[in-house]
């Protein structure tokens, strides 16, 4: 593939990703896109960590934790009836930038430089 096809292709690719994502709630149900969007979290997961596995040669405990403190944060938040829902989006990545020193640390130690 040349330099001048590879942005043509990543334009392409996210057209074609906003057409199944503006179509699917209208062709398929509600459980099956509430699926689509976990496999799509995940695989998104899949490709960070493998980024970042592949340029660095480390794997990242880090990674594992910071998205382990996000997932619990944003789930026990949401699971009280009377919360607030603008204050259930926000709290998530507030608290895991404040726990991210701690996520990074067993990084930092598995590191061979």
């Amino acid at each position: 593939m040349s330099r001048a096809a590879a942005p043509l292709l990543a334009i392409l690719g996210i057209a074609i990703l906003a057409a199944i994502s503006l179509t699917a709630p209208k062709l398929v149900g509600d459980y099956y896109v509430r699926v689509l969007i976990v496999i799509c979290i995940n695989a998104i997961l899949v490709v960070s960590l493998g980024i970042g596995n592949g340029f660095t040669g480390v794997f990242s405990l880090g990674h594992v934790g910071f998205v382990a403190v996000g997932a619990y944060v944003s789930a026990s938040s949401r699971s009280r009836p009377r919360r607030n829902p603008p204050i259930c989006r926000i709290s998530p990545p507030c608290f895991r930038a404040g726990t991210s020193p701690s996520c990074r640390r067993p990084s930092w130690r598995a590191s061979s430089a």
